[in-house]
Formats: C-alpha cells, structure tokens, sequence
C-alpha cells in the first residue's frame, strides 16, 4: 500500500546515439537535482537484458526494461535488445526511480518503470516534507523528459501530476483510503468547500454512483457503515440533521 508514481518514457527516433543522448539528458539534471544518490549511466546488451543470465545486481532494473505496455493496463514481458539507463533514490525511504531507453525487438525505444514514493513519509526518514521532496523529484524527472522531446505517459496515485497542489499532495499520506472517501463525499456534498477544486483528484477514491449518494446522503447499508465509521474516526462529522439523514433508507 502507498502512493506509487508509474511512467513510460518514448522516443519516435529509433537510433542507439539519439537514445543514449535523451538519456544522458536526463542523467545531467537528475545530478543537479537534490537526491540521496544518482547511479552512473548503465548500459545493458544482449544476454544482460535477460532475466534468465542477467548479474543479480542489475535484476531490478532488466524487470522494468523486460515491461512493454502495449495498453494502458496491458503488457508483455520480453527482453530487451539494449537499456541505458541509471537508477536514482528521490529520498530516504522511498524505492528507487529508474529512467532510461530499451531497444525492443521491432526497434522501438521506450521504459517503463514505477516509484512508491509514500514510503518517504515515514518518521523516521524524514516525514512528510521528505515525501513531498521525494515524490517532486520524480516529477520534475519526468517534465524534463518531455521538455527534451520525450513522450512520457504518466499514472500518479496522489494524483500530483495533474493537480500540481502542493497543498494536496500533503494530505493522504497516512490513512489514504478511508480519507480519500470522506473528502470525496464533503467535496461533493459542500461545492464551495476546500475540496472543491475542479479536478479534485479524490473523484478517483469513490464511484459516480457513491459520490451521490454521498451528496443526497441516502446510502444503503454498506455505504452508510462506511461513512458512519468515517465519521468514528474523526475524517468526517455529521449534525444531527444529516445524521438522521443518513441513517434513513432511500
């Protein structure tokens, strides 16, 4: 469980210098960027992309340069022909960012890979501002991508990729998915409420269907369990009013 930021990385031109040249870019600006570490360039050919004969060292990154989608949800394991690539850790706690370029067999360049950044909010790593910083800097990774001409597709958890709030960002880093349904239903019931925004990116916790629910707040039984445990916990809080509401049937 916890935030993850996925990614794929493409290039229409299918030449090895324009791939090792994109990448190189991307290497330079994450060395100016404030990370706990930046790997040197690593290129991979052959048997060394094969998960089968790869060096055990290198197994994480030939899995993520084996992952070609070929839909948003669908892909195909396959070994590539070539990576180039480096391996970044955004910061303390957080599993590592890895961008680069795969030569797949029909010659086209692209990598995929995934970051769960949440897990540099853990207290002892740094908190909540070190999550921020962590998750920030993948993001900043993956602008740069495009600036320089890259396609870059891009599914973020916290939804930081679209709505750009810092502020946002800042909320669901602990107890995610009750928190997720309680804002998704007060964005609703109260449009002029601080969670309001037009691309409120809690939309993504709940279904259009319990979203109205949630604005009537006539719900059937299980949803009202869950909002009625939403409000034990201190997420949300009902008047009387819209207690009795809540606890009629529709």
């Amino acid at each position: 469980m916890g935030f993850t930021i996925h990614y794929t990385i493409e290039t229409a031109e299918q030449s090895e210098p324009n791939a090792r040249r994109l990448v190189d870019q991307l290497h330079q600006k994450a060395i100016t960027l404030d990370l706990v570490s930046v790997s040197d360039l690593i290129e991979l050919t052959g048997a060394e992309c094969d998960l089968e004969s790869c060096d055990g060292s290198k197994r994480p990154l030939v899995f993520q340069g084996s992952v070609e989608f070929v839909d948003e949800d669908e892909f195909v394991m396959e070994p590539p022909s070539k990576i180039i690539a480096f391996v970044t850790h955004p910061g303390s706690g957080s599993e590592a960012a890895r961008f680069g370029l795969c030569q797949r067999q029909n010659g086209k360049w692209n990598f995929s890979s995934f970051c769960k950044t949440q897990y540099a909010s853990n207290a002892k790593c740094g908190g909540l501002d070190n999550f921020i910083k962590a998750h920030k800097s993948v993001v900043t990774m993956l602008d740069y991508a495009s600036e320089i001409g890259l396609t870059v597709k891009v599914k973020d958890e916290s939804g930081y990729w679209k709505h750009r709030d810092t502020e946002m960002l800042k909320l669901p880093t602990t107890k995610a998915k009750p928190k997720f349904l309680g804002v998704a239903i007060l964005a609703r019931h109260d449009p002029n409420g601080p969670y309001s925004k037009d691309n409120c990116y809690f939309r993504t916790a709940v279904s259009d269907e319990e979203a109205r629910a949630g604005v009537e707040l006539h719900v059937a039984s299980d949803l009202r369990e869950r909002f009625l445990e939403l409000e034990r916990q201190g997420w949300v809080q009902f008047d009387e009013e819209k207690r009795r509401k809540l606890m009629e049937k529709p």
